[in-house]
């Protein structure tokens, strides 16, 4: 038991540091596109600015509409955050530390959650621009959840199980040929889900000044920034066990990369464009590769 605890501990002092340092790395990156010195004056190569920055956020002072649910816009970032660490519960572990079986599922619940969260944040901020906010996030992620859930089910079908530990075994040298063509489909749906440039259309700053986060601030916005970059990096390391788990050690850092390089390299879509190429181009698309493999399986 003990053991256990301190394996837990370690994981999730692991999981906040990367969350941290993953905003360093964002900004050497935009350094490097702009042509200019990335954040590098604090400490060494500016290692602890992440640490500085967080306790910016945490002793400035928290101001809150009267007109607010003040139980709901309290709790609700916490919850968030709790929902984003409860995916490392279902992520496979070269030592056993959560191993159950239906892992594959509870993710896939985990990530329907996320949605709720950003609208019960808006609803709780009693401010339409903050709904305006969350109901765009909420018609964005019908549109690619879908997608998304058959990718997931598309290669466990393969694997003949529903666990994430099994994707270690194999198709290993096949994986490799297979698995590339879903690269770029899922990179836009990381992009979409933690709603990034060029899909962030829930926080899109000029047209519903900051979307649902706009009444927060101070340790409530430092919550809800943590789950949105943190879900950068479980995504990353899901989706590379998933679909390559021989080269899960190298690709996560590629395809955060891609992700944050995403953001200084395309502008922002409009939002119907969206929504046309995730039901009338992609959702198709993965049906018919869904339908050719289990036809492949069958046989």
């Amino acid at each position: 038991m003990l053991m256990w605890i301190l394996q837990s501990a370690i994981m999730l002092l692991a999981i906040l540091l990367a969350v941290a340092f993953i905003t360093l790395l964002e900004r050497a990156y935009m350094g490097v596109v702009q042509c200019r010195r990335g954040p590098n004056k604090v400490l060494l190569w500016g290692i602890i600015q992440p640490v500085l920055d967080g306790m910016k956020l945490m002793v400035k002072t928290l101001n809150k509409p009267f007109y607010l649910n003040y139980l709901l816009f309290t709790f609700i970032p916490s919850i968030n955050l709790l929902v984003f660490l409860l995916f490392w519960i279902g992520m496979p572990y070269l030592f056993s530390l959560f191993d159950f079986y239906l892992n594959s599922l509870f993710v896939m619940i985990l990530l329907g959650m996320l949605g709720f969260g950003l609208l019960l944040s808006s609803w709780a901020s009693n401010s339409k621009y903050a709904l305006y906010g969350s109901l765009r996030s909420m018609v964005q992620s019908i549109s690619y959840e879908i997608c998304l859930s058959l990718i997931i089910l598309m290669m466990l079908n393969l694997k003949d199980s529903f666990s994430f530990y099994v994707t270690w075994k194999g198709f290993l040298s096949l994986e490799l040929l297979f698995s590339w063509m879903f690269y770029l489909p899922i990179i836009m749906m990381i992009l979409a889900e933690c709603g990034r440039t060029p899909f962030d259309f829930m926080e899109a700053e000029s047209e519903l000044v900051s979307g649902f986060n706009v009444e927060y601030g101070s340790v409530e916005f430092a919550f809800l920034f943590m789950a949105e970059y943190g879900m950068i990096i479980t995504l990353s390391i899901l989706f590379c066990v998933l679909l390559s788990s021989v080269m899960s050690n190298y690709l996560p850092i590629i395809i955060i990369s891609s992700v944050l390089f995403t953001r200084y390299t395309f502008p922002r879509l409009r939002y119907d464009y969206l929504m046309s190429f995730m039901w009338k181009v992609l959702l198709p698309v993965t049906i018919m590769i869904w339908v050719m493999i289990f036809n492949v399986k069958i046989l």
